[in-house]
């Protein structure tokens, strides 16, 4: 006859197990406050190191964007190269606007604290420039031949009466300067991907009066330029803010008897691509001829314009209906942060030698 299961095994090994397993037990619970503590050691560990390269990171900083310097002894460098140089600096005050024009001063010297600057004789210096902000521009020519252009916002310090109503500027070293120049004078040549259509029509109307808001009559344009044309009539040589400059081929500009003269004027419709959006940027611009230039062999034409005034859309849904405005010394807005942006782009892509 069977025995039941249980009855087989064997009580002394079931025992043994038993009083082994509590054995490990209490082993454990007296090793645990060890365990507990090499746990505790290494968190605290992980901890301070953590902490350690957050205050490295902070201390150091972040790393300057491009364009951006903010080491002193670098800035000092930039400054002194410009003084030896002669450099002019282009000064005007803050908060800028249309109204206030920028002032051309000569680079003199500099002390540990500030930089001495040299107005022109025909500009009245007043004592009560004294704490206002101002925004300075300057360049400088690389042993290899690039121009670097220089941003920095100050404080007048002092005002250094010479007689005869002029004075010498005493500004604060800036403690960041950026690479770039005046937005309205940055020029750039970039991809020709990112020139979307050009479309120029010749304005014969005074220079106190806005065109026309429907540019249904203006009727066709004189020249046109289309991406895909291999030999498009009119290109794009570069663009700023403040104006563009346009090769127009010498057959072209024969069969739209277009004569240009100095002071005259064009109505210009430029598309360009933004490559944060994906989009198409529309400009409507009214310009004024600033200069020629005829080609000596093909009698081709560079031609220099500076925008006069800009158009916008009086009704997104009514396209064709511009609302015009008068475009001050700094060029148009929307223009100037597209050109900046793609300045940018072109400087992280291929740098710059010095």
């Amino acid at each position: 006859m069977l025995r039941p299961l249980a009855a087989s095994f064997d009580r002394n090994f079931l025992e043994t197990v038993q009083n082994s397993f509590f054995t490990s037990l209490d082993r454990f619970i007296e090793a645990l406050p060890f365990f507990l503590g090499v746990l505790g050691v290494v968190a605290i560990l992980a901890v301070g190191v953590g902490l350690f390269n957050f205050i490295r990171r902070r201390l150091r900083g972040r790393a300057a964007p491009v364009g951006l310097i903010i080491r002193p002894q670098e800035i000092r460098t930039v400054l002194d190269r410009a003084i030896q140089e002669r450099s002019r600096l282009d000064l005007r005050f803050l908060p800028a606007d249309s109204s206030r024009k920028t002032m051309p001063c000569a680079l003199l010297d500099m002390t540990a604290t500030a930089l001495t600057l040299d107005p022109p004789s025909f500009v009245e210096v007043r004592p009560d420039w004294m704490g206002r902000q101002v925004e300075c521009f300057f360049r400088h020519l690389t042993p290899k031949g690039h121009i670097l252009f220089y941003t920095f916002e100050s404080t007048v310090l002092g005002v250094n009466s010479r007689g005869n109503r002029t004075a010498q500027l005493d500004l604060a070293l800036p403690a960041v300067m950026r690479l770039e120049q005046k937005r309205s004078f940055l020029r750039i040549d970039p991809p020709s991907q990112y020139f979307l259509g050009l479309a120029l029509w010749l304005d014969s109307l005074d220079a106190g009066v806005f065109p026309p808001p429907n540019i249904k009559t203006w009727g066709r344009p004189a020249l046109v330029f289309a991406p895909d044309k291999s030999r498009s009539p009119v290109m794009i040589s570069n663009i700023s803010a403040s104006g563009l400059r346009l090769s127009i081929r010498h057959e072209a500009a024969r069969q739209a008897r277009l004569a240009p003269q100095l002071g005259g004027r064009m109505l210009i419709l430029l598309d360009l691509y933004e490559p944060e959006t994906e989009r198409k940027k529309r400009f409507w611009l009214r310009c004024r001829l600033q200069n020629i230039h005829e080609d000596f062999s093909t009698r081709d034409l560079e031609i220099g314009l500076q925008i006069i005034a800009f158009g916008r859309p009086m009704l997104d849904e009514v396209p064709y209906e511009l609302a015009w405005h008068a475009v001050g010394e700094d060029g148009v807005e929307s223009l100037a942060v597209w050109v900046m942006r793609r300045h940018l782009e072109l400087y992280r892509e291929k740098g710059l030698e010095q």
